[in-house]
């Protein structure tokens, strides 16, 4: 963040206003408006930018979640408006870490891997943070080895804001969360090793900044000394853990109390499960976030089904029901919520309010993609999250296909990249026309890739549609030296169509899809087989 622009006096205001939201020091708010009269006073949308960011931080924190999105939207329209990237990709990174916390792993997905875009090649700290975001979200998914990938990836951009206010925080996650990924993969030797990197740094550090990264860091001390059978060490960092709890605000770091404490019943410690949640439950309850009393409650079902209590638990489970009810609909409100944030790009464009270079609004990751001119990468993530969601709610199936152009590289080798944009730019004609004859969707994933969705169809309904689309394509007509090249455009299709489960994801989907299109490779230059494969979430088939 460059304050150079600014007299130390509005510095000064900036810092303090950014350090009390940080430290969660009484007063922040004040200080916070205190430098929206300063950006009022003086027109300054920068600095505009600055408070909505810092107070969507600040009610995040608190659980007001409906201000926290208010303020949210309102930092991301000063950030368009001011052209400052860093700040959308800070915004941007923030919106998904809502996500991820209740339990929108697709919406956070596109959220992260877009902060991350509006950065570029900026080597900066924000790049580090964002990217340590993804490696929580792969922890989360389970795939523990994707997730040490991006945390040392992640420290190699932390170490460029070693002054900033929040490095120390961000490190000492960085090492919890890389600790607790080799303790999944039972490397403890490495885990060990970093262990001692983060004791270190705790000790050094400003407790007043480590708040939501200590008590993680002290469940990580725990799980090392279970795994290392060092029970005393193990029974007394529990006994302070249960302790600290009655003073935190456990409803942040819900997740990781309750990764923490499935693996406690797992040990002869399962009966400290019963302390901590009554230290948390309080705290929990009071702060009226959905998500954090759901985890609770589901811990509590674990805890009273292991040591039998059939009272507590029958209670226990007519409680999670009507939680699970309260938090879809909250899901439903984020999806929109979500939405919302990309279409505040649109019309900042269509108000000519965001005045900037053609490179730069492809920067922001507009909707369309540029040489085809339908719709790119996130405007298709986003819409997949809302048509799975739709799809689970009535039951219906949805179908992902991936479909690209076979043997392009030697197409570009032969003809030059220039013809091979006209051969892409034609194909996404090909598919406008049957996005709107079909009501399907339509989008370009990255190079000679594309991907439709097809909402409620049978797989006779989309292999129809999917032979009538390759053929159209095939009688596409592109000319190289003013003369017409007489290769039909070929393409391959892999889909996967099925109702979803209660948990599928969305790249579920897109590994069956790709799966089904290796396969229509396969067959076709074996000259056997069909050229378009379905496939199911849980078994293969040909259609």
């Amino acid at each position: 963040m460059d304050l150079s622009r600014y007299n130390k006096m509005t510095q000064q205001l900036i810092r303090e206003g950014e350090r009390f939201v940080v430290e969660r020091k009484p007063g922040a708010l004040r200080k916070l408006e205190s430098i929206k009269n300063v950006g009022l006073d003086s027109d300054d949308e920068y600095l505009l930018n600055i408070v909505y960011y810092y107070s969507a931080i600040w009610y995040y924190d608190c659980g007001n979640f409906s201000l926290f999105y208010k303020n949210l939207k309102e930092a991301i329209y000063h950030s368009l408006r001011t052209n400052d990237n860093e700040m959308l990709a800070k915004s941007y990174n923030l919106f998904g870490i809502y996500a991820q916390f209740n339990d929108l792993f697709e919406v956070a997905y596109s959220y992260y891997m877009n902060a991350k875009q509006f950065i570029g090649d900026d080597d900066s700290a924000t790049k580090g943070i964002v990217i340590g975001n993804l490696s929580n979200l792969y922890y989360e998914m389970g795939d523990y080895k994707q997730a040490i990938k991006y945390i040392k990836m992640s420290r190699k951009f932390l170490n460029k804001g070693a002054n900033n206010l929040l490095y120390q925080r961000n490190m000492l996650i960085s090492y919890t969360s890389e600790g607790l990924s080799a303790i999944a993969l039972k490397d403890y030797e490495t885990a060990r090793k970093v262990l001692e990197k983060a004791q270190k740094l705790y000790l050094e550090s400003n407790q007043s900044i480590l708040q939501y990264a200590a008590p993680v860091y002290k469940f990580f001390e725990v799980r090392l000394a279970l795994v290392e059978k060092k029970y005393d060490d193990a029974e007394y960092l529990i006994d302070k853990i249960v302790e600290d709890l009655k003073y935190e605000n456990a409803f942040e770091y819900i997740t990781d109390i309750s990764i923490f404490c499935t693996d406690l019943l797992k040990t002869k410690f399962n009966r400290k499960v019963g302390k901590i949640i009554e230290s948390i439950e309080k705290g929990v309850n009071d702060s009226g976030v959905t998500h954090a009393q759901r985890l609770l409650v589901e811990l509590k079902v674990d805890y009273y089904n292991a040591i039998h209590d059939e009272k507590a638990l029958l209670d226990s489970l007519l409680e999670q029901h009507q939680i699970l009810i309260r938090q879809k609909e909250e899901q439903q409100k984020i999806y929109k919520c979500s939405l919302e944030l990309v279409r505040l790009i649109d019309e900042l464009r269509e108000e000519e309010i965001n005045v900037r270079s053609e490179n730069e609004i492809l920067q922001i990751q507009a909707l369309t993609d540029p040489l085809t001119n339908i719709p790119n990468r996130h405007a298709l993530d986003l819409e997949f999250a809302i048509q799975l969601e739709k799809a689970h709610l009535n039951r219906e199936s949805i179908g992902i296909e991936i479909m690209d152009v076979d043997d392009f590289k030697d197409f570009n080798d032969i003809y030059g990249h220039s013809v091979g944009d006209i051969c892409l730019e034609k194909i996404g004609k090909v598919l406008s026309d049957f996005s709107k004859k079909y009501s399907i969707f339509c989008a370009r994933y990255g190079g000679d890739e594309f991907v439709i969705i097809y909402q409620g169809m049978k797989d006779s309904e989309i292999k129809k549609i999917a032979t009538e689309l390759r053929e159209a394509i095939a009688k596409i007509e592109i000319k190289a030296d003013g003369e017409k090249i007489s290769l039909p455009v070929n393409v391959s299709q892999g889909i996967c169509n099925d109702v979803p489960r209660l948990k599928s994801k969305y790249w579920e989907y897109l590994t069956e899809a790709d799966a089904a299109l290796y396969g229509a490779k396969e067959g076709s230059k074996k000259k056997k087989g069909d050229v378009i494969l379905i496939r199911k979430l849980s078994r293969f088939y040909s259609s």
